[in-house]
């Protein structure tokens, strides 16, 4: 993501994980996460996995990670590491840190005075989308299947039970092959690793330590750069937000939308004239296949000047991420997933 300004790219992942206004479920039996409510009682899975779904924002922690990355291996170009030490923590109601520690690996393509900045500039894509998570229990069972490793397993001193997680439909030649360590009182998902098509490591994440509800002391918990007030799928969108709300229908398979938000850009944070990301009224909408997540967001399509026929669609890899950004008809958009290129392209096509 070179090409893009610093300005650019920090609004573009704040775009993508933006935190609703609503009230975050909370619980207060630690160790052991209990009242599962909102998830289907007809899962099959054992607890401890019912309980992953959702957890980052359900237990308060505290600990120190180390984050392993192959970049370049989505894009075509020579894979290079990127490895990182994080302190990250959760207030169990939707705030959160993610502060750099150390930087242990950084690929040639990136600056290594400049990566300070912009690892802080996109803490807020790194909580809600980069790592592994269960994103809806049902939607993950439907999409993949779940085989527990027998043994005995420990991270950061504390007992695991291992999982190895797999697509059932691969997507593209990303084959979706996870294997995670979960604590089982919690849910607490406290390493993971992501495999290619031939069995090789391609992201891994670890706790050295971790502390549930924890002493918050010294940290700087956040919600995210730009709040969003939720909107109901079903319900007319433009006459709840003012202007045509371009939907999606073409999703990778497996892919549901499962939310919307209504949010707005200060005119301040516009990087440049050319930008891309204008300011003012966004919708953004987040679709699951209960594991992986996807996301589109488009500006105010009533702020596009008479007989602008303008477009353009440029898709950068970050990491095992692809990245979209440009305008359609003059209307601005922002798309990302951890799916192949000409998938987010097909998604942004749809849409207008």
């Amino acid at each position: 993501m070179r090409a893009l300004s610093l300005a650019s790219t920090a609004l573009a992942v704040a775009l993508l994980s933006l935190s609703s206004c609503g009230n975050a479920e909370t619980y207060s039996d630690l160790p052991t996460r209990g009242g599962m409510s909102a998830v289907s009682s007809a899962s099959g899975l054992p607890d401890y996995i019912v309980r992953a779904d959702g957890v980052l924002d359900a237990v308060p922690f505290r600990g120190v990670r180390r984050v392993w990355q192959l970049h370049g291996a989505s894009s075509g170009a020579t894979p290079e590491p990127l490895s990182v030490v994080e302190e990250v923590a959760g207030d169990g109601a939707g705030s959160f840190s993610i502060e750099l520690m150390d930087v242990l690996e950084l690929p040639s393509t990136m600056e290594s005075s400049l990566f300070p900045l912009t690892h802080q500039r996109s803490v807020d894509v790194y909580w809600r989308t980069r790592d592994f998570q269960i994103r809806g229990i049902a939607r993950a069972e439907q999409n993949y299947t779940f085989v527990e490793h027998a043994g005995s397993f420990s991270v950061a001193g504390h007992p695991c039970h291992r999982v190895e997680i797999q697509r059932v439909a691969p997507i593209g030649g990303r084959p979706g092959r996870y294997i995670v360590d979960i604590e089982p009182s919690t849910g607490f998902v406290l390493a993971s690793r992501e495999l290619d098509a031939q069995g090789e490591e391609i992201q891994s994440m670890s706790y050295d330590s971790i502390t549930f509800r924890p002493d918050f002391a010294g940290l700087d918990l956040r919600n995210g750069t730009f709040s969003g007030s939720p909107l109901d799928l079903y319900a007319s969108l433009e006459a709840v937000v003012g202007f045509d709300v371009l939907v999606p229908d073409v999703l990778p398979q497996g892919f549901e939308i499962t939310d919307a938000l209504l949010f707005s850009i200060p005119s301040g944070f516009t990087a440049n004239a050319e930008s891309f990301l204008t300011g003012g009224d966004w919708v953004r909408f987040t679709g699951t296949d209960g594991i992986e997540s996807i996301t589109f967001a488009h500006g105010n399509t009533m702020l596009v000047s008479s007989g602008v026929v303008e477009s353009s669609i440029r898709i950068v890899s970050e990491g095992a991420w692809e990245y979209g950004f440009g305008r359609v008809a003059g209307v601005s958009f922002v798309v990302a997933g951890r799916v192949d290129a000409q998938d987010l392209r097909r998604l942004v096509e749809s849409a207008f």
